[in-house]
């Protein structure tokens, strides 16, 4: 259901549109609602993949928009994943699937520079 929701429209559930907060001369910053409701999220506490998962849901987005904001963090060194050991997690793996959220929900964690 969620699919389609985001399918028909492009803003608060009605489509999805993330080009990142880019500043420039020419550019009008714009904020993304879920961009800042997960950094006020992952700094509130020891977040899992699993915790994302379930947060991004609850808050009417798709996981893969998620994904992209996490994408941007990253470019930027502003988001560090960890395996549970402590140990770095590989680049672009979020693991914010149903599956993962199944089998594996303590798989990363994401902290915030």
């Amino acid at each position: 259901m969620l699919e389609a929701k985001w399918e028909i429209d492009t803003e608060q559930g009605r489509g999805w549109e993330y080009t990142g907060n880019i500043p420039s001369l020419f550019f009008d910053q714009k904020t993304n609602e879920l961009e800042v409701k997960l950094k006020s999220f992952i700094k509130s506490k020891k977040c899992s993949n699993g915790d994302i998962y379930v947060y991004t849901l609850r808050q009417g987005y798709l996981p893969k928009h998620a994904n992209e904001i996490f994408k941007e963090w990253q470019k930027t060194n502003g988001l560090e994943i960890s395996l549970p050991d402590g140990k770095a997690a590989r680049k672009g793996a979020f693991y914010t699937t149903y599956d993962n959220y199944k089998n594996h929900y303590n798989k990363v964690f994401y902290k915030l520079k």
